[in-house]
């Protein structure tokens, strides 16, 4: 319950702070925990699609490298067969 109010929340602060890539990664972090990965890969790839050309602004730049990351990890659940992870 309290992770569908927060996950509420995020969409709501998403929507708000589009150069906050924390919002994006917070949120994603929830579809995660919650088990929804598709979810949590969407919010991902749409923090890459409405930031592609401005990677050096701060709030962009601190969290990309942590989305990529967050992304494989929503490979490795989608599809864990196909994993070239480690």
């Amino acid at each position: 319950r309290d992770l569908d109010k927060s996950i509420g929340l995020l969409k709501q602060a998403v929507r708000y702070g589009l150069l906050y890539g924390k919002n994006y990664i917070f949120l994603a972090e929830s579809y995660f925990k919650k088990g929804d990965y598709l979810s949590s890969r969407e919010t991902l790839k749409a923090f890459h699609e409405k930031t592609r050309n401005l990677r050096e602004e701060p709030g962009v730049k601190k969290y990309f490298p942590q989305s990529v990351k967050l992304l494989k990890k929503i490979d490795q659940r989608l599809d864990p067969a196909n994993s070239h992870a480690p």
